[in-house]
């Protein structure tokens, strides 16, 4: 008698009896991103480039590096664009505001249209060929949501790589670049880290310490693959010494203070001095949950502070213009 073909299968047994299940069919893994997110001036720039260093493959639509960052800022150029000149203005905002953003404003129409043009810079700039990608803008904190579904919808895996730095070495490096007051500055950390949190807490999320980065870069390195479960290339030592020696300039570092004197400026907001602390704590224990309190606070904490925020950002932006001419510049 002949035998009829019949699909693979495996008997399971449960308390009623068994159950058949189809094998499941090997499913092609999704190419990876990496994804970095990170307050302006707070390393996000030498976080990528040591990242390049697992294989990662960054656009070659970069911009260019220049006086604030002669290393280069490692950013895609159209990304930026975008950002900048489309997506923050449609939503009211700018880099600099520190007001959160309304996603109402955007209508079912807008979201598709732009979602659309984000797709195709992805698309074009990323290629999805690539095992490994890495991305990084500063303007995709404030914008996670969007950007996170527009990298799902492009068949990335993604996985989220935090910079973490003192809140007030990133606001005297907004200060000497742009003027900005401390407290502008300590608040575009807060901010930022707010529109963040609560995006990410079940993403695959690992946290870079700038002055890890700066001191030990290897053992940052290390820390991010281990947790993103992603393989160190062979020549791995080789490529740290490479960074090490030809990207890493710590004379570009003009600020780093002590944790627990975070909180003795006077000019930062108490909040930023406690968001650091569990970031901190996160960063060490490589678990984003420690962080989740300000995460389950976010929505709670942007309703409060709101009307004071936008308040507060119209008197910064106009004190800004006095100081430095029509508008602050928009950083690379």
């Amino acid at each position: 008698m002949p035998t009829r073909n019949r699909p693979n299968r495996a008997k399971v047994r449960n308390s009623s009896g068994p159950i058949t299940l189809e094998k499941s069919k090997e499913v092609t893994p999704r190419p990876v991103i990496l994804l970095i997110v990170g307050p302006h001036r707070s390393g996000t720039s030498a976080v990528t480039r040591l990242l390049e260093c697992l294989g990662a493959e960054n656009s070659s639509r970069l911009i260019a590096g220049d006086a604030n960052n002669p290393t280069g800022y490692f950013e895609d150029a159209d990304i930026n664009t975008f950002n900048d000149t489309v997506l923050l203005p449609r939503l009211g905002l700018t880099w600099h505001s520190i007001g959160f953003v309304d996603w109402s404003r955007l209508n079912k129409t807008d979201r598709s249209r732009l979602g659309l043009q984000a797709l195709e810079i992805v698309r074009r700039n990323y290629p999805a060929n690539r095992p490994l990608s890495i991305l990084k803008e500063p303007r995709i904190g404030t914008l996670l949501p969007f950007w996170l579904s527009v990298l799902t919808h492009a068949g990335f895996d993604v996985r989220i790589v935090g910079c973490v730095r003192d809140p007030v070495s990133v606001a005297r490096s907004l200060t000497r670049r742009d003027g900005f007051s401390m407290t502008h500055g300590g608040m575009l950390y807060t901010t930022m880290w707010l529109s963040v949190l609560p995006h990410i807490q079940d993403l695959p999320v690992a946290l870079a310490e700038y002055d890890t980065v700066c001191n030990q870069p290897g053992k940052a390195l290390r820390a991010v693959a281990e947790k993103l479960a992603l393989p160190l290339p062979a020549d791995v030592e080789e490529r740290l010494h490479d960074f090490a020696s030809n990207h890493l300039d710590l004379r570009l570092r003009h600020s780093r203070l002590p944790a627990e004197d975070v909180a003795l400026e006077l000019e930062l907001p108490p909040l930023a001095a406690h968001l650091h602390q569990a970031l901190l704590g996160a960063a060490r224990a490589q678990n984003i949950k420690k962080a989740a309190r300000f995460a389950l606070a976010s929505d709670r904490i942007v309703e409060a502070f709101r009307p004071v925020l936008a308040d507060f950002d119209h008197a910064e932006t106009d004190r800004t213009r006095r100081l430095r001419g029509p508008k602050p510049r928009a950083p690379r």
